[in-house]
């Protein structure tokens, strides 16, 4: 009887721990004026423009990767914070006058890469590299991000990253555009930790301790039962 009890409260304990989330930020991510091919990398906030293609490559889009072979099993979402909006002014005299703003909306999309960041730098033709890997050609939206002011929203990338911890050489890291909006979000840099790009994994679910030793009790009750 003494083992058995033993065994119930062991068995809720470990269920309990095995519960417990993990969570990896990102280990670069950078922000890139199409046209140009610049690279931002670490700035404190990662800067999304609307996308002008298929007509122009006057805009920003960004790059965010991540080392997942830590991460447990679970479902996985990617976290990402919107901290400001910016709106530019026309200006006849000369470039558009940036304003900022805690309030806006935006519409980010995802992609998985298929290339690396690096040979985006290399690429001869950028706007070529980027309409076959980021926003068409090979590319296929992950999830939406609905920004409304400052707002942190998630998306699910269980498949891709479970594809990435099975096979590492794939892994990119993902590329992020906006079709509606110019948003700033916050790159791993930035002030407040709680708002950085991160990954989440939420384990499968399962019994409540409490309700494991229950229905321990219940079998428990029932061998009493029959040695009578």
């Amino acid at each position: 009887m003494k083992a058995t009890l033993l065994s119930i409260f062991t068995s809720g304990a470990i269920i309990c721990a095995s519960s417990a989330a993990t969570i990896t930020t990102a280990t670069f991510d950078t922000d890139t004026y199409l046209y140009f091919g610049t690279s931002n990398a670490f700035d404190p906030q990662i800067t999304i423009g609307a996308s002008q293609r298929p007509g122009s490559g006057h805009f920003n889009f960004g790059v965010l990767e991540f080392d997942v072979s830590t991460l447990d099993a679970g479902t996985k979402s990617l976290n990402l914070s919107a901290v400001q909006y910016v709106t530019n002014i026309p200006n006849p005299a000369g470039p558009p006058t940036a304003v900022t703003s805690t309030t806006g909306n935006a519409t980010v999309h995802v992609v998985a890469l298929n290339d690396s960041f690096s040979n985006y730098q290399l690429a001869p033709d950028k706007i070529a590299w980027y309409d076959t890997y980021v926003q068409s050609g090979s590319a296929t939206v992950l999830g939406t991000y609905n920004f409304a002011n400052q707002q942190t929203l998630s998306i699910d990338v269980t498949s891709t990253v479970d594809a990435w911890q099975s096979n590492p050489s794939n892994n990119h890291g993902f590329a992020i555009f906006s079709t509606s909006g110019n948003v700033e979000l916050a790159s791993s840099t930035y002030g407040n930790s709680s708002l950085v790009p991160s990954i989440s994994v939420t384990p499968a679910s399962v019994p409540e301790p409490s309700s494991m030793a229950l229905l321990g009790l219940g079998g428990l009750a029932l061998i009493l039962r029959k040695r009578r």
